[in-house]
């Protein structure tokens, strides 16, 4: 019984699917010095002792978008303190770019699906709008010729 049930624990760990500690996005490009700033500073702003935090921007990638319009996530490692005045650790935080403007709130969480889809819903209004003025221009130039 005792070999048994050894045997079904080593096989189930064999089973069990490997997920990496670090599953969050991979940025591919590199963030501005503006935008690494804008972003350090939306951070900041967030945490309680923003003095001293530690804060590495990591990059953006691409995370949606119509047209020429595309929304980026910025996301950047964060070392910060909690309540008790202790370090957390680093941690992925994020937020939202339309053509280099801060759309969104700071995401605590870039890995929970719901969380970015809140998160990016003024970003998507924004491009809807900005599509819908290239349609209206665009349509005004064709009457004109």
């Amino acid at each position: 019984m005792k070999k048994f049930l050894l045997s079904l624990i080593l096989l189930m760990g064999l089973v069990t699917p490997c997920i990496p500690a670090d599953a969050s996005p991979k940025p591919d490009i590199p963030l501005s010095e503006e935008e690494q700033k804008m972003v350090t500073d939306a951070i900041s702003a967030r945490l309680r002792d923003p003095y001293s935090a530690k804060i590495e921007c990591v990059g953006k990638l691409v995370n949606g978008g119509i047209g020429n319009h595309n929304i980026w996530l910025a996301i950047a490692n964060v070392n910060a303190k909690n309540a008790f005045g202790a370090y957390v650790g680093m941690k992925p935080m994020g937020v939202f770019l339309v053509e280099g403007q801060i759309c969104s709130d700071v995401i605590d969480n870039i890995n929970d699906e719901i969380t970015m889809l809140v998160a990016k819903t003024p970003c998507n209004k924004i491009v809807m709008e900005r599509n819908s003025k290239d349609m209206a221009d665009f349509l005004e130039k064709k009457k004109m010729q």
